[in-house]
């Protein structure tokens, strides 16, 4: 089962990086312009929280449905219950290294299903589109935490 791992600093107190990830609207925030991605339901991230979307590439979509657990100030996972992927594990960690400076560390169990259906998922969660996807969120979170702070 592939593992992807992504890791940064950033500029910003823990407790900021940690607001912005519990804010509305995080999620869109954390989501590249142009992904193939609408939000049908985000509950406040707590323990046991929903978020739901659809996703998909050209006439290929599905429902997404990832449950919220682990959830405090040094991070949370997010899993798949229901969607396009056979397995979907995701923890977010936050860690101060020193004051005014946090880690972000996203880690990703992931498992594709079998067969033809669904292999535009090979595409948006290869591991090249994976690296995209969390430059886009480095950029996306060190704007956010700049114009907390500012």
């Amino acid at each position: 089962m592939p593992v992807f791992n992504s890791a940064f600093t950033v500029r910003a107190p823990l407790q900021a990086v940690v607001d912005f990830h519990f804010s509305p609207g995080a999620f869109q925030k954390l989501t590249p312009p142009g992904m193939p991605m609408r939000l049908l339901q985000a509950d406040p991230l707590a323990e046991g929280s929903i978020t739901r979307f659809s996703l998909g590439l050209g006439g290929w979509r599905a429902e997404w449905v990832a449950v919220h657990s682990g959830v405090d100030s040094s991070g949370f996972t997010d899993s798949q219950l229901e969607g396009p992927l056979a397995r979907w594990e995701h923890r977010h960690q936050f860690t101060e290294l020193q004051p005014g400076v946090t880690r972000l560390h996203d880690r990703i169990a992931y498992e594709y299903k079998p067969g033809s259906a669904y292999w535009w998922t090979r595409l948006l969660f290869s591991p090249l589109a994976l690296r995209f996807l969390f430059a886009w969120r480095y950029l996306a979170t060190r704007h956010a935490v700049r114009r907390r702070a500012g």
